[in-house]
């Protein structure tokens, strides 16, 4: 399994939805980014393709909804695991570890915030660890 150092994180709940937008080392020299995003509230009815995590790389045209199969949070950093069309989209691994510092700016909050999404009506492929672990 690749795993990636993360460089930045920021993320932040709004009022309908919230996000983790992290950046990492891939190959090359060049950051490149993955955001996070989930709907706080149902949607549903003509929308159901929304109803789902909203993953994007670095602009619209690599991105998806339900194209997580898992995302799973704990100190350590965050565990990837993407579905057919979630590889397809963002051209990237079936599965990959984002390696986080405990002393990287955002990382704690970062933790609160997918805590938060993974209680979300749209977040059921987000786990988080035990407070213990996370």
């Amino acid at each position: 399994m690749q795993a990636f150092d993360v460089r930045r994180i920021r993320s932040s709940v709004e009022e309908t939805y919230a996000w983790v937008t992290l950046w990492f080392r891939g190959e090359g020299r060049n950051l490149q980014v993955l955001h996070v995003v989930c709907s706080n509230v149902a949607i549903g009815g003509s929308h159901a393709k929304i109803d789902h995590v909203y993953l994007e790389r670095d602009d619209q045209a690599a991105a998806c909804y339900d194209g997580a199969q898992l995302i799973k949070v704990d100190r350590t950093g965050i565990k990837v695991q993407l579905n057919k069309k979630g590889i397809k989209a963002l051209e990237l691994s079936p599965s990959f570890d984002l390696v986080v510092s405990q002393n990287q700016s955002g990382w704690q909050k970062a933790q609160r915030v997918f805590r938060h999404m993974s209680t979300c009506p749209t977040g059921h492929a987000i786990k988080v660890a035990d407070s213990g672990s996370a």
